[in-house]
C-alpha cells in the first residue's frame, strides 16, 4: 500500500510506503512516511491471513505496529540527522495498492508488485486504540470504514487485479490448529522430540469431531499407519505418568474429553501412554515397547527458516507447511522454492535451478528439522569439495535463540558457557572463541585506527606479599599482574559475560601479539611471560553481531575493538633497596618498582630505561597508568602513582 504526492515533496514522492522488501532472506517489513524508513518484524506468513496495522501519530512522530490485532513494535519515526516526516499530507495524491512505483503516477513493474490476495485495505483520520485494532482484526466493526472505505467505486483495477469473493469466516475467523503428520511408525520418545523441533506438542483431540478428524487426517496422509479398525494408529498427547489414573495433555492440562474403548485403560503403571485406534477409540499402551505414528498439533502455522545456504543458491530461506505430500509434510517456499519428500530422501528445490539439494535420513521417521547434512548437486563452489555436503538449519527458533541440532531452542546466552543444555549438548559444538585473519601479523602491535599511532595498554599489579631481608636489603614481593588491550584485527564469538568460559588456550595466546613489560629494577631478568600459567581470557563489553544466513548454526560476533583481551599471571622478583634504617621506625622511605617495555621497542628516544616526565614519545603502544595495591597488617592502602615509574611507547605513561 503507498500513497504520493504531488509537487509537495522531491523524489522520491512517496509520502506513505508500506511494504514487504523483496530480498526473501529478510524476515522484515519497511515502511516510509515523507521519506523517513524504518523497519518492523512482520510475523506474515505466506497462504495464511493476518491482519496488518501500522498507526502513526503526526505531532510526535510515534508509530506502532500490530499483526494479528496484537502490538508487535514501536517507535518514534526519525531520520539518522534526527529529522521527523512532515506533519501534513499533501492533497491530490494516489493510493495504490499492490505495486511500488518510483514517479507520481507510475506504471506497472512486475519486479516490484504485490502476489496474493488483499482485503479491507481502509485508512482512517486517527489513530486506533489498541481495543480498537483487535476488533479490526477480527472483522469487527466498530472503528468504523476510515476515510476511503474498501473496493468502492473510487478504486481502480489495472492489469492482472481482480476482485474475488471469499467467505468472511475464512478471513476473520481463528485458523488452528496446525498439523504436521509423523510417519511411519516411530517411538513415543521420537514423537515427542520431534513435535518439541517445531514448536508443538503431540496431538490430543478436544472433542469427538476434532477426534475423527485427527484420525481421517493420518489415514489420508500415510495409509501405513493403519493396521485396522482395532489396532493402534498413531499416539495421543494424553499420560498420566504423573498421577496414575489422572490424564492430562501434552501441556499438562487436564482433559476435556476422552474416548477409551471398553475396559481402557486397564495397564496401571505399566502403560502411562494413549493411543488411537483405527476406530478412533482410546487405549494406554507403554511408551516403552510401541512404535505408532504421530500428529503434532500447533496454534501457530510451522514456519521454517534455513540457514546455512550459500549465497549462489536460490532456494527461499523461509517455508511453510501447506499441507502433505507422498506421506509426509510439503512446505513451500516464501517466494517458489519447496521442501518435500520422494522415496527415501527430502529435497528442496527451486523450478527456475537446476541446482537441488538432498537429506537422506538414516531411520524412514527422521525429519529434516534442526542441523542435518545436506547433499548439494549442481552448484559450483557450495559444500564440501569431497562429496558435496553441506550443513543446513532447519529452525523454528525466533531471534535471539540457539538451535540444537536435533532442532530445540534455547537462549544464546546459553551457547558456548561450558554447561550442556541441549538435549544432544550440540550447544557447547564448535565454540571458536577467536579468529584470526590470514593477514594478522603477531610481530606488529595493533592499532585503534589506521591513521592512531598506537592503542592504549592498561597495566595493573596488586601485590600480593613481600619478605623484606634486612641483612641483604632486599625485597622479595610476591605480585600479579594484569595486562588489558585492544586488538581490532580480531574477531571473537560467542562471548560469554563471565570472562573465566571465555578464556585463552595457549596456542592462541601464542599466535596473538602480546605486550611485554619488564621489571627493570628487579635483580635478574624479569619480565612477563607467556606460558602455562599464564591466565588469559576475553572480556565482553561489547554489543553483540548477529551472524547472517549464511551461517548454519547461530553466532554472536563480538569485534575486537571493544572487546579487550585479558592477560593475568603471579610473580615472584627481588629488589635491592638502599635504605637508611638510622631513625627506623619513625621514618618513611620510598623504594621503586619500575616497569619498562620490552620487545619491538621502536621510538624514536634511545635508550629508555624510565619515563616519567610530560612529553609524547611516538612508540608503538601506550602504557595505562599503574594502580597497585599493597596489603600491609591487614590494611589496604594505594601507594601514590608518584611512586611509580613506568614507560609509554608512545606519547606518555599515564
Amino acid at each position: 500500500m503507498k500513497g504520493s504526492t504531488h509537487g509537495c515533496f522531491p523524489p522520491p514522492t512517496n509520502y506513505f510506503l508500506f511494504f514487504h522488501p523483496p530480498d526473501v532472506k529478510a524476515d522484515n517489513t519497511a515502511f516510509s512516511i515523507g521519506g523517513i524508513w524504518s523497519v518492523a518484524k512482520p510475523s506474515l506468513v505466506p497462504g495464511s491471513w493476518v491482519s496488518v496495522c501500522l498507526s502513526y501519530t503526526a505531532q510526535d512522530a510515534l508509530w506502532t505496529y500490530y499483526t494479528a490485532g496484537k502490538e508487535r513494535a514501536s517507535g518514534t519515526l526519525r531520520s539518522s540527522k534526527r529529522k521527523t516526516p512532515p506533519a501534513e499530507v499533501a492533497p491530490s495524491g494516489w493510493l495504490v495498492v499492490g505495486q511500488d512505483q518510483d514517479k507520481f503516477g507510475g506504471g506497472f513493474q512486475a519486479d516490484q508488485s504485490f502476489r496474493g490476495q488483499v482485503a479491507r485495505v481502509r485508512l482512517w483520520g486517527r489513530v486506533l486504540g489498541a481495543g480498537e485494532v483487535a476488533q479490526v482484526a477480527e472483522c469487527g466493526g466498530g472503528a468504523g470504514d476510515g476515510l476511503l472505505p474498501w473496493l468502492t467505486g473510487a478504486w481502480t483495477l489495472n492489469h492482472t487485479a481482480r476482485v474475488i469473493e471469499i467467505p468472511r469466516d475464512e478471513i476473520c475467523r481463528k485458523k488452528g490448529p496446525y498439523r504436521t503428520v509423523l510417519s511411519p511408525a516411530l517411538p513415543y520418545s521420537t514423537a515427542e522430540k520431534q513435535c518439541s523441533a517445531i514448536k508443538a506438542n503431540l496431538a490430543t483431540p478436544g472433542n469427538r469431531e476434532d477426534s475423527d478428524r485427527l484420525r481421517t487426517l493420518v489415514q489420508e496422509t500415510d495409509p501405513s499407519c493403519y493396521g485396522g479398525p482395532n489396532q493402534p494408529l498413531l499416539w495421543l498427547g494424553a499420560t498420566d505418568e504423573k498421577q496414575e489414573g489422572e490424564w492430562v495433555d501434552a501441556k499438562d492440562a487436564a482433559m476435556r474429553f476422552t474416548a477409551w474403548a471398553a475396559g481402557q485403560p486397564n495397564g496401571g503403571r505399566r502403560e502411562n501412554n494413549a493411543a488411537m485406534t483405527g476406530a478412533g477409540a482410546w487405549a494406554d499402551v507403554s511408551s516403552k515397547v510401541f512404535s505408532y505414528c504421530a500428529v503434532c498439533d500447533a496454534a501457530d502455522p510451522l514456519v521454517l527458516t534455513v540457514l546455512g545456504l550459500c549465497e549462489n543458491l536460490p532456494h527461499d530461506h523461509y517455508y511453510v507447511q501447506e499441507s502433505h505430500a507422498n506421506t509426509k509434510p510439503y512446505f513451500r517456499g516464501y517466494t517458489v522454492s519447496n521442501i518435500s519428500w520422494l522415496e527415501d530422501r527430502w529435497l528442496a528445490k527451486h523450478p527456475d535451478s537446476k541446482i537441488l539439494l538432498s537429506y537422506t535420513p538414516i531411520l524412514p521417521y527422521e525429519y529434516p528439522f534442526g542441523r542435518r547434512g545436506w547433499v548439494v548437486e549442481g552448484a559450483e563452489g557450495c559444500g564440501r569439495p569431497g562429496d558435496g555436503s553441506l550443513a543446513l538449519t532447519l529452525t523454528t527458533c525466533s531471534r535471539g535463540n540457539f538451535t540444537c541440532d536435533d532442532g530445540s531452542c534455547l537462549p544464546m546466552e546459553m551457547r558456548c558457557d561450558s554447561q550442556a543444555d541441549c538435549p544432544d549438548e550440540s550447544d557447547e559444538n564448535h565454540c571458536e572463541l577467536m579468529t584470526i585473519p590470514e593477514s594478522y601479523r603477531r610481530h606488529i602491535p595493533p592499532r585503534s585506527s589506521q591513521n592512531d599511532a598506537a592503542y592504549p595498554v592498561s597495566l595493573h599489579v596488586s601485590v600480593l606479599a613481600l619478605e623484606i631481608i634486612t641483612d641483604k636489603m632486599e625485597i622479595v614481593m610476591d605480585f600479579e599482574v594484569t595486562l588489558q588491550w585492544l586488538d581490532r584485527r580480531l574477531v571473537f564469538s560467542d562471548l560469554n559475560e563471565d570472562s573465566v568460559i571465555n578464556g585463552l588456550r595457549l596456542d592462541h595466546l601464542n599466535r596473538l601479539w602480546i605486550p611485554e613489560v619488564s621489571f627493570a629494577n628487579a635483580k635478574g631478568n624479569a619480565h612477563t611471560l607467556i606460558d602455562g600459567e599464564t591466565d588469559g581470557s576475553i572480556l565482553r563489553w561489547g554489543e553483540p553481531r548477529s551472524g547472517d544466513s549464511t551461517y548454519s548454526r547461530e553466532v554472536y560476533f563480538f569485534t575486537g575493538a571493544e572487546n579487550p583481551i585479558q592477560l593475568k599471571r603471579k610473580y615472584s622478583a627481588t629488589y635491592s633497596c638502599s635504605l637508611n634504617l638510622a631513625l627506623y621506625p619513625f621514618d618513611t622511605q620510598v623504594t621503586h618498582e619500575q616497569v619498562t617495555t620490552m620487545k619491538g621497542m621502536n621510538c624514536l628516544v634511545e635508550n629508555v630505561r624510565s619515563y616519567t616526565g610530560s612529553g609524547a614519545l611516538a612508540c608503538d603502544f601506550v602504557l595505562g597508568a599503574v594502580d597497585d595495591f599493597v596489603s600491609w597488617g591487614g590494611q589496604r592502602r594505594q601507594r601514590g602513582k608518584e611512586n611509580w615509574n613506568s614507560v609509554g611507547r608512545g606519547r606518555r605513561g599515564r
